[in-house]
């Protein structure tokens, strides 16, 4: 009986991905090329955020801007 209510939240579950899959890629359509692009920057830039937040939080979590990691181009290209 256990197995069958874990089976039914996973195809639940797997329904409801399939269906937000959809109305992304609709959107994803409706819009051109730019307007993907600043949805995808707002998107990383929000994660980023997130991100900062949930380390600091951590214990012994440091303040954000010593976790910036400096790149650099190697020398001669």
């Amino acid at each position: 009986m256990g197995k069958l209510v874990w089976v039914a939240i996973g195809a639940a579950g797997g329904i409801y991905a399939y269906r937000r899959a959809q109305r992304a890629a609709e959107t994803v359509r409706e819009r051109d090329l730019v307007e993907n692009l600043q949805a995808a920057g707002e998107r990383a830039t929000s994660i980023a955020s997130s991100i900062r937040t949930l380390t600091a939080l951590l214990p012994g979590g440091r303040p954000a801007a010593q976790h910036t990691i400096v790149v650099q181009p190697k020398e001669g290209s």
